[in-house]
């Protein structure tokens, strides 16, 4: 794992980093702050919402005392398609199959899944009056922060594309919430270079989606004491059927280096299920300051019902 500074991002990384965290606001970027300064609450419960730490580190830095933090890409198509087209994924999905048709440009809410405050949701889109489809596009909602958009499958010969949105949420959603979407527009054709990115196709329109949660995410919760406390003194570790989180306190003078090839020298986390099959823990993003650290993981969809252990700088934790 390549653990640096996020630098020298272009309009291309940043577009895709979208797909997975919110956009870079004052209002995110203070929230964050908050989320991440929460450690000093001994009673709170530790959000999966500091995931968006990763993906505004950079401005983050350059604002408060962080020492140290890392972003890995990795390919989300075959996670998503692990909840999306899935039968094992069920109870986790809400089929929603709603269709709208604004300027000739058919768009269908096909499912969706929330992940604590993420929405994920799959769309078809249909170019009914001419050709403006490509296997590069993007959604764009007025007024909304935190919208990330990516094609997984476009049909050029039946100018039919398939699309996952995220949404970045305000706060946790609870079952019987409405999650709306107001998708205003269409970026078609987006090509990227030096000068930056450009655009062939703006579709314009109104397509406003709503699904009401029928469903919430399960979790499982564990904090525990590390067997090997030279770097840490407490874990605590939160796991759904897509993402993981380890909130690390850190031992005091510990040198993040150090620390950061200790964690390295053993490989990705991984959990254990009650029938022995093994997942694989993907890193999304860590970021560590002086007392605490945080690392995202994501997974494809598993059972979380028969989650045994999660295993973590070579020692096995046990969810009770």
């Amino acid at each position: 794992m390549n653990h640096s500074l996020i630098s020298g991002l272009n309009e291309q990384n940043l577009d895709e980093l979208l797909l997975y965290f919110p956009d870079y606001s004052i209002q995110n970027l203070n929230n964050i702050k908050k989320l991440f300064l929460m450690k000093s609450n001994k009673k709170r419960k530790v959000s999966k919402r500091v995931a968006v730490i990763a993906a505004i580190v950079a401005i983050f830095l350059a604002l408060s005392s962080l020492a140290l933090a890392a972003f890995t890409t990795l390919d989300f198509g075959r996670i998503f398609n692990s909840f999306f087209n899935n039968p094992a994924a069920e109870a986790v999905r809400i089929d929603v199959g709603q269709t709208i048709v604004s300027d000739g440009f058919e768009i269908t809410l096909l499912s969706a899944f929330v992940d604590n405050n993420k929405a994920y949701m799959m769309v078809e889109m249909r170019d009914i009056e001419d050709k403006r489809l490509s296997n590069n596009m993007m959604a764009v909602a007025e007024n909304v922060e935190g919208l990330g958009s990516e094609v997984v499958l476009y049909d050029e010969t039946e100018s039919v594309a398939t699309m996952i949105l995220s949404l970045f949420l305000a706060g946790p959603v609870n079952e019987g919430d409405t999650i709306t979407i107001p998708i205003s527009s269409i970026l078609s054709e987006i090509s990227y270079s030096e000068s930056g990115r450009q655009i062939e196709n703006v579709i314009t329109g109104s397509w406003e989606f709503s699904f009401v949660v029928i469903t919430e995410m399960p979790e499982r919760n564990i904090t525990v004491i590390p067997v090997n406390e030279t770097y840490f003194t407490k874990l605590e570790i939160e796991c759904s059927p897509m993402t993981t989180t380890i909130l690390k306190h850190v031992n005091s003078n510990v040198q993040i280096g150090k620390m950061i090839e200790f964690i390295d020298s053993f490989g990705y986390p991984y959990l254990k299920l009650t029938n022995d099959e093994i997942i694989i823990l993907e890193p999304t993003g860590s970021i560590f300051d002086e007392d605490l650290g945080w690392s995202g993981y994501a997974s494809e969809h598993f059972d979380i019902n028969i989650l045994h252990s999660i295993t973590f700088c070579g020692e096995e934790y046990i969810f009770e």
